[in-house]
């Protein structure tokens, strides 16, 4: 079982070696691994959403307007996104890691 736990957590880490960026106006329900989704309304990017690169399965929602704890997601010339400050979950999996030009840079 051990095994299979780690395989399955190589094979997620591969797939968010580079994070695709999809434009969309609600939060996914079932968010695709390997995704980060850019949630807007009237032209406002409000939200991103993806599922978290550890394996766990659950969706990550990341608030960048409005009250804390807020983040912010920057897009650069090459579409690559980096999101500011790192994604730390404070339950569940506990997962702590940034997100950089499209690519999950784990907290060691």
């Amino acid at each position: 079982m051990r095994l299979l736990r780690y395989v399955h957590r190589v094979w997620y880490r591969w797939w968010y070696r580079n994070l695709t960026i999809a434009k969309v106006a609600e939060v996914p329900q079932r968010p695709i691994p390997g995704v980060s989704y850019l949630v807007e309304e009237g032209g406002v990017t409000w939200a991103v959403a993806l599922k978290c690169p550890c394996g766990c399965g659950e969706s990550i929602s990341l608030n960048l307007i409005g009250r804390r704890p807020r983040w912010s997601a920057q897009i650069d010339a090459s579409g690559k996104m980096t999101v500011h400050p790192s994604i730390w979950r404070t339950n569940g999996c506990k997962s702590h890691f940034w997100i950089r030009q499209g690519c999950i840079h784990w907290v060691r």
